[in-house]
């Protein structure tokens, strides 16, 4: 509607970007990297998740921005079901040719 003030956010959306500094989540995406290499077709020398956003769905979406060397990075979506349904966590999305610059 015209005329209201703006939102802050999307309820169910992603959140803002922070460093990917949890342990549990840098293994868990850090375990994602061969499945990021076969859907991107290549292999990264190094895979270290830099800037994270989480979203809470059923489970939890980590997007999240890895530095894959020579100043070049992915941005990778992986979703982590919730514990009780003891499913594994799932790469949904891989995008190359990323940038340190590049809005996640």
């Amino acid at each position: 509607m015209s005329g209201d003030a703006p939102t802050a956010g999307l309820i169910g959306g992603f959140g803002s970007a922070s460093p990917a500094a949890d342990p549990e989540v840098t293994a868990l995406l850090t375990k994602m990297k061969p499945e990021v290499e076969k859907h991107l077709a290549t292999t990264f020398k190094m895979f270290a998740p830099h800037t994270l956003r989480t979203q809470v769905v059923a489970g939890t979406n980590y997007r999240c921005k890895v530095d894959v060397g020579d100043g070049n990075f992915v941005h990778v979506v992986v979703h982590q079901p919730l514990p009780h349904t003891k499913e594994p966590a799932k790469l949904l999305s891989a995008e190359g040719g990323k940038t340190l610059s590049d809005a996640l």
